[in-house]
């Protein structure tokens, strides 16, 4: 005990506090942690486009949402990976000069669907902040004090897919800055009755502004889907909540209904060790 105390002391000696904060700040980048996930290549957003391709494959005209679409950059992926599938892509952006970009981005396709609309738990009006036009980062959640603004119309999913004939999603992609949750809620319906197959959400500081927890997710989703942290080119089961996961650091996440059929390649193995270390 007394070498495993010096070693202690030794470890938490203030001396090295650089040191511990610089791997810190590595190790989360490493874990896929504050990735920008503009960038589909680069976040593992477009590994997940890839691992879902065999699931879709097996389903007549299947249904993906891009919701929070931007100018269209995660859809123009999604487009090249299922050329060969039978399915069709709805693309929903409020804001509209971006909505007009993302239009002249996308090829015309009887496949491609375009809505200039929110998602969220009511039906009705809000507003959407940002400082320039197309900003990634505008939000519904006004937490970065943003200049310009503009009304749009915010609809449920529930509602949506209702009015539209849509009886199931089988690929739901949110980036709402912060409001994920809020679109869930208004898909709540949806999920009860099992038809929501697959989720990916961003779970990041703007969720501070929405105080809402990470906890509040998983007891959402935990019991009909299996919830993954989403890595570079692989996935992490979560296996059980634990306030560890309340990290507002930037990270996609993937929830697949428990009785999809969908093979994914996750981390198996762990190289946790619990150390004893005395108080």
């Amino acid at each position: 005990m007394k070498i495993k105390s010096i070693l202690s002391r030794t470890i938490r000696d203030r001396r090295l506090h650089s040191l511990w904060s610089f791997l810190n700040r590595l190790s989360f980048y490493g874990m896929n942690y504050e990735v920008a996930s503009g960038y589909a290549d680069y976040s593992g957003e477009l590994h997940v486009i890839r691992s879902l391709k065999k699931y879709l494959w097996t389903i007549e005209n299947a249904i993906v949402f891009d919701i929070g679409a931007n100018v269209g950059d995660w859809s123009k992926f999604a487009i090249d990976e299922y050329s060969d599938l039978e399915y069709s892509l709805y693309m929903f952006e409020p804001a509209q000069n971006t909505f007009d970009r993302l239009i002249s981005n996308i090829s015309a396709s009887t496949k491609n669907k375009f809505f200039k609309l929110a998602f969220g738990d009511s039906i009705g009006e809000s507003v959407i902040y940002y400082d320039y036009d197309m900003q990634g980062s505008a939000s519904i959640l006004n937490d970065q004090n943003f200049g310009l603004s503009e009304k749009i119309k915010i609809d449920t999913l529930t509602n949506f897919c209702k009015q539209e004939c849509i009886s199931k999603i089988n690929f739901l992609k949110m980036d709402v800055q912060g409001y994920e949750y809020n679109v869930l809620i208004g898909a709540k319906e949806m999920i009860e009755t099992h038809n929501i197959d697959i989720i990916q959400f961003e779970f990041d500081s703007p969720n501070i502004e929405n105080k809402v927890y990470f906890k509040d997710f998983y007891q959402l989703l935990c019991n009909d889907y299996y919830i993954y942290k989403i890595l570079y080119n692989g996935f992490v089961k979560i296996e059980e909540y634990n306030y560890k996961l309340e990290n507002y650091m930037c990270l996609n996440y993937l929830a697949v209904r428990k009785n999809c059929h969908l093979e994914l390649d996750t981390v198996v193995s762990s190289w946790e060790v619990i150390f004893d270390w005395p108080t």
